[in-house]
């Protein structure tokens, strides 16, 4: 099975040229563990394995070393003679003290040595108690120094690959630009689904449908956070969500200990039902079709709420993602929050309701809970467009980043 390394520029720089290496690391069944490095002709990049978990890592070197053991070489020889690099590299040997699948991986990594914002992203996978895999990435700026801060950023309620959201690599990685970036796909999702902006498309897999929910996203990064943090390399981590990715970033705030700083946006108030209601509202035509929707959905949700009905679809959601989003009340997991979370929230958002999230932070407030932190943008919508289109995304990034550093302690 071949899985290949992609590319992101993380900015436009005249002139660059490309460098590429090509690795390929061998899982299998005994307790050993075979990297290698590729010569470059500027850096050797090789693989290594944490003792405990085998979670993989870069490390920089200026040496030349060969493999000739794999079986897989004739494939190395011919990647890099058609891509025009020489590399030679030598078979390392490390024992595990863990069993791990078969797997063979064959790595390329295309970047820009002279794009001071590249990004290699690299891939890997865990598996769930019922034997399906969680397929997650880490996304490392090509820098000389290693960063102390992991960032997590979690999407929202589509029926896409995370890899396959640009905003998140584009804007949201400058909360904290010097983060390595974990992202993480949902039940049943890799990257070989095309993107779609049909929420209700009609090639979404059955098992996403099936599996998906908020607290599912929530189980699997605890999954993937025991592999990437065993190493104890990152001393902080920031969680990040929008929309269905806030509320998952709140409730896994509320779960998971060791979180720095979470910052949630536009995932609405206290009850999803508010949030439907009051998007019903802003998208009816008339006050009859409002009406009519909001008691329909109201039956709805008493049904969901009241009944095992497995094999329900709508809107592009089973029934286990209805049923939890409809059960959730975000006062009580806020509540259940001790660590510095911010709530963002556009004014104009049709998607949720403003006014609900601004009677659940006052109830909060309330209460005495003061590591929460509320910014509200009067003129913004759901995915930050101002009234005139203008997205204001860059902006509000510019405006996380001064309220992490203010909580982070030893900002970069």
């Amino acid at each position: 099975m071949f899985e290949w390394m992609r590319l992101v520029r993380g900015g436009q720089v005249a002139g660059s040229r490309f460098m590429a290496v090509l690795m390929c690391y061998w899982y299998h069944t005994a307790k050993s563990f075979s990297i290698e490095g590729l010569w470059t002709g500027r850096y050797w990049i090789t693989h290594t394995a944490n003792q405990q978990n085998a979670h993989a890592f870069f490390q920089w070197k200026r040496m030349a070393v060969i493999p000739r053991f794999i079986p897989a070489l004739q494939i190395v020889r011919t990647a890099l003679s058609s891509i025009g690099v020489r590399a030679k590299a030598r078979m390392l040997k490390m024992n595990l003290g863990l069993k791990m699948k078969l797997r063979f991986i064959c790595l390329v990594s295309f970047f820009f040595m002279h794009a001071a914002n590249a990004t290699i992203i690299s891939e890997y996978a865990v598996s769930r108690p019922d034997g399906s895999d969680i397929d997650y990435y880490l996304a490392h700026q090509v820098i000389e120094s290693e960063s102390d801060t992991l960032l997590l950023i979690l999407q929202g309620s589509d029926c896409n690959s995370v890899l396959h959201i640009d905003s998140i690599l584009t804007d949201y990685k400058n909360v904290w630009p010097q983060a390595d970036i974990l992202l993480i796909e949902k039940y049943g999702i890799n990257k070989k689904l095309n993107y779609s902006a049909n929420a209700e498309r009609a090639d979404c897999p059955e098992k996403y449908i099936q599996h998906d929910s908020p607290q599912q996203r929530v189980e699997d990064i605890k999954r993937v956070l025991n592999n990437v943090r065993a190493d104890d390399k990152y001393s902080n981590l920031i969680v990040l969500g929008g929309s269905e990715g806030a509320v998952a970033a709140n409730l896994a705030s509320a779960q998971i200990d060791g979180i720095s700083a979470t910052v949630s946006f536009n995932g609405g108030g206290r009850k999803f039902i508010d949030d439907v209601v009051h998007s019903i509202k802003k998208s009816a035509s008339s006050v009859a079709e409002a009406e009519a929707s909001i008691a329909g959905f109201k039956a709805f949700s008493t049904h969901i709420i009241n009944h095992n009905s497995k094999d329900i679809e709508v809107s592009g959601h089973g029934y286990k993602w209805w049923n939890q989003m409809l059960s959730i009340d975000q006062l009580e997991v806020l509540n259940n929050v001790n660590t510095p979370l911010l709530v963002v929230q556009g004014g104009r958002d049709l998607s949720v309701s403003p006014q609900k999230v601004d009677e659940m932070i006052f109830d909060l407030k309330e209460s005495g809970k003061g590591n929460i932190d509320y910014l509200r943008y009067e003129n913004l919508d759901h995915v930050f467009d101002s009234p005139d289109g203008t997205n204001m995304r860059k902006e509000i990034t510019i405006d996380i980043n001064t309220w992490l550093k203010s909580k982070i302690d030893n900002p970069w």
